[in-house]
């Protein structure tokens, strides 16, 4: 009777061990991710805490000056990164290149602009945007990452929902990123959609990363392993969460690489496989 307590009691041990293994991968995922949101959303505090001042006005009304006179789009894109002063004169000049300019690009630029500046009091603007047919599905995207950005996250999700499930491999990259800032079922929902039905391999390859970071480790692993069997695959993303789950089959994964053909990854395990104890 006490050998059978014995068994039992280790069986529950090493049951626990390993549900104890794989909840700490799910904190580490989870970890990362609101790492990146804090990140992003420290970018919209610091802007928000820069004085409205003669000074930052003067900066303000140059970048506005060298944009209208700049005919370069790549070059009036770099100028809007620079607008960080969160003021009425800023969000009037960036609700007006949404508004009124031709290029997607320089529109979807003054989105992001107007979105890291902090500019909540625009989101009806937005929102108004996602209703006008003549916006495009990739804008209503950049939309509404800037939305879950603001923290508007219920309607930044609902536009998510209903633009994202495409095959435009541009907007699905986008709306990878914007998931991933929401974290929740609907992000998991699109992870595991992109990985059933993509075909550009890019947005396979980091959806099935951030379906790991998120938890879902079941659908994930066996993706991963399939990616890290291929042979010109991009590996060093999916190797930075084998290596922090730590079981053997997933150290094999990575030794493994060091015979791969592409250069980059072998140099990549090397370097993961330096620093594991």
């Amino acid at each position: 009777m006490n050998k059978l307590l014995l068994i039992c009691l280790l069986l529950i041990s090493m049951s626990s061990f390993s549900q104890q293994e794989k909840k700490d991968f799910r904190i580490i995922g989870r970890e990362w991710q609101q790492d990146y949101i804090n990140t992003m959303r420290s970018f919209v505090e610091e802007n928000k805490k820069i004085p409205h001042n003669e000074d930052t006005k003067a900066s303000l009304d140059t970048i506005i000056f060298y944009y209208n006179n700049e005919t370069d789009i790549k070059k009036k894109q770099l100028f809007l990164q620079y607008i960080k002063l969160s003021s009425q004169e800023s969000i009037d000049f960036l609700e007006d290149i949404i508004k009124n300019d031709t290029s997607e690009e320089l529109r979807c630029s003054a989105i992001n602009s107007l979105t890291f500046i902090g500019a909540n009091e625009s989101i009806t603007f937005l929102l108004g945007r996602t209703e006008d047919d003549n916006v495009s599905d990739y804008e209503k995207v950049i939309i509404s990452s800037g939305l879950i950005l603001l923290q508007d996250t219920v309607n930044g999700e609902r536009i998510l929902n209903k633009y994202c499930y495409s095959n435009d491999s541009m907007l699905c990259y986008k709306c990878i990123w914007a998931y991933y800032m929401l974290g929740n079922t609907s992000s998991i929902n699109y992870y595991r959609y992109l990985i059933n039905n993509s075909k550009d391999d890019i947005n396979i390859n980091i959806a099935v990363q951030k379906l790991a970071e998120l938890g879902d480790i079941e659908t994930a692993y066996p993706v991963m392993e399939k990616i890290m069997n291929e042979e010109n695959s991009i590996k060093g993303g999916i190797m930075r969460i084998l290596k922090a789950m730590g079981d053997d089959k997933s150290i094999q994964l990575i030794k493994k690489t060091l015979n791969d053909k592409n250069e980059a990854n072998k140099d990549y395990a090397k370097k993961i496989l330096k620093n594991i104890k």
